[in-house]
């Protein structure tokens, strides 16, 4: 009678641990299944997915533009407290420092830079769009030291030509001019008033 109940105590000892090795078996498959319907590497983590989650995550323009337009920290407000139609804004990469959506270089994904460089030079930048998360990174710089025409052509391939912002070309080709007489009278040295009297030859 002990024997046999033994036996029984085996048995039923077996095939729980059969149940057990089934059940993660089949665990192991489900989360297989898992990973294949929602394509993910076999051991990502949670933490993983939220972060591509951040990097695919890009707020649009129209939204940052209503969030900043009337608020923001490179705002000129001395004229009017803000309340004139025409304002200004000193971020760099805003052509023609107006507080609007076009030239906005907050609100814009694409934006353009022309600013005085080292030794007489004039740089170019335009901001990356896939490294708007890194700001070290954003911008691709280049460095012109050409003749002015010779410049404006390489503004208008890098804005226009070739579909970054076509509708910024006039804007940056002005600013371009802009800077590139800033540079000249620099270099040429500012005029000098005479404020010797002037002789008069009269009668004695």
């Amino acid at each position: 009678m002990a024997s046999s109940t033994h036996e029984n105590l085996i048995g039923i000892m077996g095939i729980l641990i059969l149940l057990d090795s089934l059940v993660v078996v089949s665990s192991a498959y489900l989360a297989g299944l898992f990973c294949v319907l929602h394509k993910l590497k076999p051991f990502e983590t949670n933490t993983n997915r939220l972060r591509e989650r951040k990097k695919m995550t890009t707020v649009p323009g129209s939204l940052i533009w209503e969030i900043v337009k009337k608020n923001n920290s490179f705002l000129v407000k001395q004229f009017g407290r803000g309340t004139a139609a025409l304002q200004f804004s000193k971020e760099s990469n805003n052509l023609y420092n107006l507080n609007s959506f076009k030239h906005s270089g907050l609100a814009n994904a694409k934006t353009v830079t022309i600013q005085p460089g080292k030794d007489q030079s004039v740089v170019l930048a335009t901001s990356k769009t896939k490294k708007q998360n890194k700001p070290a990174s954003l911008l691709h710089k280049s460095v012109m030291k050409k003749e002015f025409r010779r410049m404006s052509k390489a503004v208008t391939n890098q804005v226009a030509d070739n579909r970054y912002r076509p509708d910024l070309k006039k804007a940056a080709l002005a600013r371009l001019s802009a800077v590139n007489k800033s540079l000249r009278v620099a270099k040429s040295g500012a005029k000098k008033r005479n404020r010797q009297g002037v002789k008069i030859v009269g009668r004695k």
